[in-house]
């Protein structure tokens, strides 16, 4: 049996079988250490808190873990779990783990992946608890590859619930994909849509070039719109459509690319002064080419005959 089947048959505060701890500890001896660490997040640290003698932690985690391989999601009880084996660890020693990684793999991910299904109310003891621990003190966010994981992070240091669902609603909401362009020659109606409406509440889009703009993001319901004007971007260039979310006043705001639907967008007649691309060596990230209004009347023949 593995060691989590055989701590999910364990009562709450029953201790666990002598002579399953021995071969357990004569398992751990035999196998390097570095070799653990490609284990699953949750059962790196089951082996830990085992170790530490922290068998009631253990069993928790191996309950919320056995629960979210059935459901695919962590509930409020399962992240609950993540906090207190957090806790554990940092005063018990994690016996050569390595605790950062552990943090980014289990709970960090935990909550970015599935916060956003619980309420509030039920994340304050785990953000509070995580919040707490030397071991998200200690993280250097910069060695975070994620950003959403690196703004995770910031959420739980902030101490605040509401925050940290705000960064989850956004792990679902992104990438905010754009599958309709209506066009006029000085305007560009962008709309696409919203899987998790509530992930973009308060997000704005920002044109970024030489300038910077913002421009409102409307919501209604399960889709979004937004309208450029010649107006927003009155100096001639190519400029990048992001969108902006806001997590809590505490944590820095965080950008994520607008994309298309996986398709190259049509070029607009030259009259057209915005110009929609997409860009498939990105990702298919939407750009916004602002073209110089066309010259009119007499210069405008002169210079289209000199482009011959």
């Amino acid at each position: 049996m593995h060691l989590s089947g055989y701590l999910t048959q364990l009562a709450a505060g029953q201790a666990a079988d002598p002579a399953v701890l021995g071969a357990f500890a004569e398992l751990v001896a035999a196998v390097p250490r570095d070799g653990f660490e490609t284990a699953t997040a949750d059962r790196r640290a089951l082996v830990a808190l085992v170790e530490a003698g922290r068998i009631d932690e253990a069993r928790q985690l191996a309950v919320a873990a056995a629960a979210a391989r059935s459901s695919r999601q962590f509930d409020a009880a399962g992240l609950r779990a993540w906090a207190e084996a957090l806790v554990a660890l940092d005063e018990s020693g994690a016996g050569g783990l390595d605790v950062g990684a552990l943090l980014v793999d289990g709970p960090l991910t935990a909550l970015a992946n599935d916060a956003a299904l619980a309420e509030v109310a039920a994340l304050e003891t785990t953000v509070t608890a995580l919040a707490a621990t030397a071991s998200v003190t200690a993280l250097d966010g910069s060695t975070v590859e994620s950003v959403i994981l690196r703004w995770m992070l910031s959420a739980v240091r902030s101490g605040e619930a509401a925050a940290v669902r705000r960064v989850s609603l956004v792990r679902r909401a992104v990438p905010l994909v754009v599958d309709t362009v209506d066009a006029t020659p000085s305007t560009l109606a962008l709309s696409g849509p919203l899987p998790w409406p509530e992930g973009v509440e308060g997000a704005s889009l920002a044109l970024q070039g030489e300038t910077e703009t913002s421009l409102d993001l409307v919501v209604d319901g399960d889709r979004w719109h937004a309208r450029i004007s010649t107006n927003d971007l009155p100096a001639p260039g190519r400029y990048a459509v992001v969108v902006r979310f806001t997590a809590g006043p505490s944590i820095e705001s965080q950008d994520h690319a607008v994309v298309t639907a996986r398709m190259p967008l049509p070029p607009l007649p030259a009259d057209h002064e915005l110009q929609p691309l997409s860009d498939r060596a990105r990702g298919w990230v939407f750009l916004v080419d602002r073209r110089a209004p066309a010259l009119r009347g007499l210069l405008g023949r002169v210079a289209s005959r000199l482009r011959r």
